[in-house]
């Protein structure tokens, strides 16, 4: 059997990243060749609190990935597992504590010189990479990675500019959260809407389209209020313009859901409830679809034009064109149109997972084997 170290960005905060997290445990706590599975994380109890088993071990870091026991935790791993999601960025370069590159660069730095374990890079986003020096230390990672695979094309084209090793792309892992796996919490059928007789539109913003389009934001919601019930849903952990907009908007048929307790799986039982979802974060968008519901995605960055892609979704609109899109939901064929996962998409996130514990089973044989000289 095999203890396995995984480094992310898993705070429990941002659902996207927790999302990624729960469909990879959901495969590693089924695998009888594994033991036990750390995890670093600014805060465990809340991790604990979504993802509990008895194979897991969340432990207290500084940042993402560094922490006290870190050098400890990989010595006793068998398997580095790095991902997934966009965690390879450009910015804040020189910021070791918020950096994602940067702490991965040290990870992969020292275990190579030092403990030599076998890295897998799972399904990784490197549509952020755009300077000179960031791709050099994203190089050195996947140079010295043992499997290497990523999440979409731009990523895959990016990856084969700058590193020459055999490279593999799957779906994101996140596609595969149709059924729970973990124990729910009892917040998921908390929220009712007030009247049923409206259009029921659930809207997941973030802090960057706020900060650009604050504005456009507001007018966008008061133009669907006027029609429909409109539930506003913050999907990451800063909640600072969330409340900005609280301020701003005193309407009807309009509720902010400030909490952030639900987990993924909870997260797409709420949007089912909803008759059109309006999303600008990718996996929010992701929960949609596996959701079943129509769904309008916000183009605030290029990867959500890839996933726009990857689902068929033409249903895509700009930043600059946040106006368009309450004459788009009062088209009767948008409800009528719900968004699905395509089965090749499903069928490629179920096959990356796979192609993990495949090559997880292969080194707990292999260690197996050195054990007892067979």
């Amino acid at each position: 059997m095999v203890n396995i170290i995984i480094f992310g960005s898993y705070s429990g905060n941002n659902k996207g990243d927790l999302a990624i997290l729960t469909a990879i445990l959901n495969k590693l706590v089924g695998n009888s060749d594994v033991r036990k599975i750390y995890i670093p994380s600014k805060n465990p109890s809340l991790l604990t609190k979504f993802l509990f088993n008895p194979k897991l071990l969340f432990f207290k870091s500084l940042t993402s990935y560094w922490g006290f026991k870190t050098i400890s935790y990989i010595r006793k791993s068998d398997i580095i597992i790095v991902g997934g999601g966009g965690i390879f960025f450009s910015n804040k370069i020189f910021n070791p504590f918020f950096n994602h590159l940067i702490n991965i660069f040290f990870i992969s730095l020292i275990n190579n010189i030092f403990f030599k374990k076998p890295v897998y890079i799972m399904t990784i986003g490197m549509t952020h990479l755009e300077t000179r020096v960031s791709k050099l230390l994203a190089k050195y990672i996947l140079q010295t990675a043992t499997i290497i695979t990523v999440r979409d094309h731009l990523s895959l084209n990016i990856a084969k500019q700058i590193c020459s090793k055999s490279i593999k792309m799957f779906a994101d892992p996140a596609f595969t959260l149709s059924k729970p796996f973990f124990k729910l919490n009892k917040t998921s059928n908390e929220f009712k809407y007030t009247n049923s007789n409206l259009t029921k539109i659930i809207i997941c913003i973030n802090a960057t389209l706020l900060e650009k389009k604050f504005n456009q934001i507001v007018s966008l919601i008061n133009q669907l209020t006027k029609t429909s019930f409109v539930l506003l849903f913050e999907n990451s952990y800063n909640l600072q313009n969330l409340h900005r907009l609280a301020k701003v908007l005193n309407v009807k048929n309009l509720c902010i859901l400030r909490e952030n307790k639900l987990s993924p799986v909870e997260i797409i039982q709420l949007i089912s409830k909803f008759d059109i979802v309006i999303s600008a974060p990718m996996h929010f968008s992701i929960f949609a679809h596996i959701a079943r519901r129509p769904t309008i995605l916000i183009e605030y960055n290029k990867k959500v034009k890839q996933l726009s892609k990857l689902l068929c979704n033409n249903n895509l609109f700009k930043i600059s064109d946040l106006s368009k899109i309450s004459i788009l939901v009062n088209d009767p064929n948008i409800i009528s149109a719900a968004s699905t996962v395509p089965l090749n998409i499903l069928r490629s996130s179920e096959k990356g997972l796979l192609n993990m514990n495949k090559f997880i089973s292969q080194l707990a044989e292999k260690k197996h084997c050195s054990m007892y000289d067979c």
